[in-house]
């Protein structure tokens, strides 16, 4: 009869490479995991400050329209003589002409930077009444080091008859 005792013997220096690989396969998947845990957290609070700028830009172009409803003539008045005008808006909603190259502050301890663009059109230069008014509502954030952004842009008519 033979004997399998030799097997059950324990082997010496193998216990140690097997601890060192474990070792190593247990610091690669927790790696992995922060890593993993990082991003999810990095790119879930980013779609957080673009989604509270989307809706800052939403309530932001509802007081364009707002502007708009009151008087078309006020309204089209934002575009000085037709040409692109940008405004800096502050969080209590008051305007603010910038000139050329400007750039929006913001309001102290505001996190975001609201701007809005007025451009008056006159897509048909046969009929002037058919004017409208080109609103780009732009709102930015610093990330870090990089500035990040959401727009939106509508068209404005006068949907009044006067």
């Amino acid at each position: 009869m033979q004997s399998y005792f030799f097997l059950l013997r324990p082997r010496r220096g193998q216990s140690l490479v097997e601890a060192v690989v474990a070792v190593a396969v247990v610091l690669l998947l927790v790696t992995g995991l922060i890593v993993a845990t990082t991003s999810s957290v990095k790119f879930s609070t980013l779609s957080s400050y673009r989604t509270q700028a989307t809706q800052i830009a939403k309530e932001v172009m509802e007081a364009v329209r707002d502007l708009r409803d009151s008087s078309w003539t006020d309204f089209i008045t934002k575009s000085i003589s037709g040409v692109e005008t940008t405004y800096c808006l502050s969080g209590s909603y008051e305007w603010t002409i910038l000139s050329d190259g400007e750039e929006c502050a913001g309001d102290t301890g505001d996190f975001y930077i609201r701007t809005v663009k007025f451009d008056l059109e006159t897509p048909d230069a046969g009929k002037p009444d058919q004017k409208r008014m080109k609103v780009t509502v732009t709102i930015g954030w610093a990330e870090g080091t990089s500035k990040k952004s959401a727009t939106l842009v509508t068209y404005f008519t006068n949907w009044r008859t006067e």
